[in-house]
This record gives structure tokens, C-alpha cells and sequence, in this order.
């Protein structure tokens, strides 16, 4: 894609390794609304996730650390 920023995203084992929680803890909160980086639909039986990169790190303050 071109012309587009801030489309990266965060599988929710990838957001719970880094709040150190289990995916379904993410998976709940997301369901219940509980946190703005991200959603959850409803959709053919299942449940579909996303969760937005940037604004996962910014309303959690995790920071990832530089390599030197």
C-alpha cells in the first residue's frame, strides 16, 4: 500500500507478550470495549481482532527498547 500511514497492526499474542497477560485477557478487553487501541467484531460465528500499533503503544506506554 502507498499513501497511507499508520496501518501497521499487533496480533493480539503480540500485544498480551507485551502487557505480559494472556491473549485472551486482550481478547475480552477488546470485546468488551475496554481499550481504544483496537477492536472487535462479531462476524460468520467467530470473532475477528484488530488492534492498532500505534495506538496500542501509545495509550499502554510500553516503549521498545534500542538496541545500541
Amino acid at each position: 500500500m502507498t499513501g497511507y500511514e499508520n496501518t501497521e497492526t499487533l496480533k493480539v499474542t503480540e500485544a498480551a507478550a507485551l502487557m505480559h497477560k494472556n491473549p485472551c485477557f486482550i481478547r475480552q478487553g477488546l470485546i468488551d470495549k475496554r481499550f481504544g487501541f483496537g477492536s472487535a467484531v462479531y462476524q460468520n460465528g467467530r470473532w475477528n481482532f484488530y488492534i492498532n500499533r500505534q495506538k496500542f503503544f501509545e495509550e499502554t506506554g510500553i516503549r521498545p527498547v534500542s538496541e545500541n
